[in-house]
């Protein structure tokens, strides 16, 4: 019988089809192009056909991203346990690409519902100089996976910060910092001050005032590093932030201060899931940025990933239902 995965899906199996699409979608016909992500035996196979024209093309590409030419042929992939039984439920994923100078715009269709949760996702101030943004169920994984913080913090998040409105995770900023934003007025935010880490950590509670509105920090020692995480809440959205500083910046852009929209692009009122990725043209692409979104060393798994990240300039995907759609622009 065919698994069907838990009701909130790891959404970064959806972001790594839309980077897959994004890096295969350079060598299809504009009109006539299919790609198509099928499972067997835990690998993902991505099927192409190429015209003489654009696998010359491609191939140019690869060679200017110093990818293997090898990389075409029999192209396949494996991902964790828990993001491989999502995408096996996904798959067949059919993807047709259309081009207009430099400008890539797609639409598809998988062969199941991604998110069994109805949402309607709003558009909110983000700081104007984020590179990932995304709408999601659920963006908890991206901290709780990453073991980047004390079970006890972990857990506490675990409990308090679900929404069934669907929850927002903006990176942002040159020391990439990030915010995880639950659609939730209901969260007791002075219930922070009562965890207990036990024997994982030394930590400490305050809360600070900073244009009247107040900010929950716990500064949290362990191993050797130290670093202070904030909460804050803004009208019906309760914020966390990885630090002190992001909240900060969160807390100005949300107040429409330094700030631009998300989603900047058209949407359904019900979609499931929006994605958005900048990487201005006069900007670089931090190896921190890549290594906190993959949740490994970048360096050594895929020493290409940046150098491919940087030619692209914007990345827009929506999902609704079994439908999904989006742009890629290319510098």
């Amino acid at each position: 019988m065919k698994h069907i995965p838990k009701k909130k899906l790891g959404f970064w199996v959806i972001i790594f089809v839309a980077i897959i699409s994004l890096i295969f979608f350079l060598k299809n016909d504009a009109n006539k192009s299919l790609i198509k992500i099928t499972s067997s035996e835990n690998r993902f196979y991505i099927d192409f056909d190429l015209t003489i024209t654009d696998q010359n093309k491609f191939l140019k590409i690869l060679e200017n991203l110093q990818i293997p030419q090898s990389s075409i042929e029999e192209l396949s992939f494996a991902l964790d346990s828990t993001s491989s039984v999502s995408l096996t439920y996904l798959a067949p994923i059919e993807i047709n690409p259309t081009f207009n100078d430099g400008i890539i715009n797609f639409s598809g269709n998988t062969s199941h519902d991604a998110f069994i949760q109805k949402l309607s996702p709003k558009k909110i101030k983000v700081p104007q100089d984020y590179n990932l943004a995304i709408f999601s169920p659920s963006v908890l994984n991206f901290v709780t996976s990453r073991n980047l913080y004390p079970e006890s913090l972990s857990s506490w998040l675990g409990n308090n910060f679900g929404s069934d409105n669907g929850q927002y995770l903006i990176i942002f900023g040159t020391d990439v910092e990030y915010s995880v934003i639950s659609q939730s007025s209901d969260i007791d935010l002075t219930s922070l001050r009562n965890l207990d880490f036990s024997n994982e950590a030394e930590n400490s509670y305050k809360e600070e005032v900073r244009n009247d509105i107040a900010f929950h920090l716990i500064n949290i020692t362990q191993e050797e590093t130290n670093k202070t995480v904030a909460f804050f809440q803004h009208e019906n959205l309760i914020v966390f932030a990885s630090s002190r500083e992001a909240a900060f910046s969160m807390s100005d852009a949300l107040n429409s201060k330094n700030s631009t929209d998300f989603p900047a692009f058209d949407f359904d009122n019900d979609s499931n899931f929006l994605f958005s990725f900048i990487n201005k043209e006069d900007a670089q692409i931090d190896v921190n940025f890549i290594s906190l979104i993959s949740g490994q060393d970048t360096l050594k798994t895929n020493p290409n990933l940046q150098k491919v990240l940087q030619e692209i300039e914007e990345i827009n995907f929506a999902l609704k239902d079994v439908n999904f759609s989006g742009l890629i622009s290319l510098k």
